[in-house]
């Protein structure tokens, strides 16, 4: 039963969430696998068009009936920070995101999110000494799009999208990193991209996310330096972007509101150098990988 795959998937993210990135991505695709298996057997809601032994009619699935869409997120994951001149830093790090959305079926959709995370990295200086740090993320957006959607089986949507957002991250150096100071790195950006989702099974749902991120006025101020007054550096153009491959499930035994899945996820954050006074900012390039735990309401 569907219900049934879902309580063994949702233990077994429990006991996986902290393997490495490849291990993540065989987890989700075992959880398809599982989700793939009861296609004969799940009587209930069925996807988009299709016809209903129950009920002897043809029937739209839910989700064309629910497009208000609240979600909360725990996420789990692993930061990766390469600064030119060698310094490098490695963390775990936790944190959740909250958001709701609006996508309906050829009409206009929007949304809005909101992420707050947190850890500790740890790594080497240039100069081969010990660094530790407490590294934060801050970041709200908002969007607005299209979308089309097929009533054929898959019921296949496709909402491209554009928006505006906010981005802070904090990197407080502390004991035995030789010089003790505090980081911040805040911009506003232009958003753009695509969401995407297909029925795999009736109670089975994927997609492909995609959000591309231009920065502008970024800026890194340094502050709380024993030795130093504080400072502002300009930085470079720079590029991000964050994959999204999100997996959910829906119980097909009553509560229709609600879904649970898991979403494995890339984000690449560059910023580029550009000479200043007093000091350089010197290019950074920061590699993130990770997994939410999704619990969405629709209505």
């Amino acid at each position: 039963m569907c219900h049934n795959e879902i309580s063994a998937s949702f233990f077994t993210i429990g006991f996986k969430v902290h393997k490495t990135p490849l291990q993540i991505y065989k987890l989700n695709l075992l959880i398809l696998f599982l989700g793939l298996l009861p296609l004969n057997s799940i009587q209930g809601n069925v996807p988009c068009e299709i016809f209903d032994p129950n009920s002897q009619q043809t029937v739209l699935d839910r989700s064309l009936k629910q497009p208000n869409q609240f979600s909360l997120a725990p996420e789990i994951y692993r930061l990766h920070r390469f600064r030119k001149g060698g310094t490098r830093q490695h963390g775990t790090l936790c944190g959740v995101r909250a958001g709701y959305d609006f996508i309906k079926r050829y009409n206009f959709s929007f949304g809005i999110q909101a992420f707050y995370g947190r850890g500790t990295l740890r790594g080497k200086t240039s100069q081969n000494l010990s660094s530790r740090s407490h590294w934060s993320d801050e970041q709200i957006e908002a969007y607005a799009g299209y979308t089309f959607q097929t009533k054929t089986p898959l019921c296949f949507s496709f909402t491209p999208f554009g928006g505006y957002g906010y981005f802070r991250e904090i990197n407080q150096f502390i004991s035995p990193s030789p010089v003790k100071f505090r980081s911040t790195t805040q911009f506003d950006y232009f958003l753009y991209g695509f969401l995407s989702s297909a029925n795999v099974t009736p109670c089975t749902k994927i997609g492909v996310n995609a959000r591309f991120r231009t920065p502008w006025d970024q800026k890194c101020k340094v502050s709380k330096d024993p030795e130093n007054e504080d400072t502002t550096q300009r930085i470079g153009d720079s590029f991000q972007f964050r994959i999204e491959l999100p997996v959910r499930y829906h119980t097909p035994w009553g509560c229709n509101h609600f879904e649970i899945g898991i979403m494995p996820f890339y984000e690449q954050r560059l910023y580029e150098g550009r000479i200043g006074y007093p000091e350089n900012y010197l290019r950074t390039k920061i590699i993130i990988y990770g997994i939410d735990l999704q619990l969405v309401f629709q209505f």
